[in-house]
């Protein structure tokens, strides 16, 4: 996020605001599985 790369492992969490520049990658070429969750002040 940001200028910032972070690897996010099984069953981990990563919290962001969603204003912050952000991407979200695969980088290898397993299946992946996001779930993603917005909260109100997002919405």
């Amino acid at each position: 996020m940001g200028e910032e790369s972070y690897t996010a492992k099984a069953n981990e969490t990563i919290y962001f605001h969603a204003s912050d520049r952000h991407q979200i990658v695969n980088q290898t070429t397993e299946k992946a599985v996001l779930i993603l969750v917005a909260t109100e002040s997002y919405l």
